[in-house]
């Protein structure tokens, strides 16, 4: 069984959750931000495939890690930080795939 163990009691369940809305409000505007200034610099580029490859991909993993984190998955896999973890490189390529398009077209 994937989920946690043992059921929380009503203030840890609040604990988790608060963590997960801070998480969510630190990160995420930030990362719109970049997604949205990478997919401006790429509007008409060849490369505008491999960045919406990109933030499918960051979006997929961002989604999995909400929800292996709300239902408290990560034992005996570890999902929450492995897909938060994957979401990162997907960002990172966003970022390459901008620089390389701002810096050759």
């Amino acid at each position: 069984d994937l989920f946690a163990e043992y059921p929380l009691k009503p203030q840890e369940d609040k604990k988790r959750k608060n963590r997960i809305f801070v998480n969510m409000s630190e990160n995420i505007p930030f990362h719109t931000a970049l997604l949205a200034w990478a997919y401006m610099v790429n509007l008409k580029s060849d490369l505008a495939d491999y960045l919406g490859y990109a933030v499918i991909g960051y979006t997929f993993f961002r989604t999995t890690w909400f929800i292996a984190y709300s239902y408290g998955i990560n034992s005996p896999f570890p999902a929450r930080s492995l897909s938060f973890a994957l979401s990162l490189p997907c960002m990172l390529a966003a970022l390459v795939i901008s620089g390389i398009t701002a810096f050759t077209e």
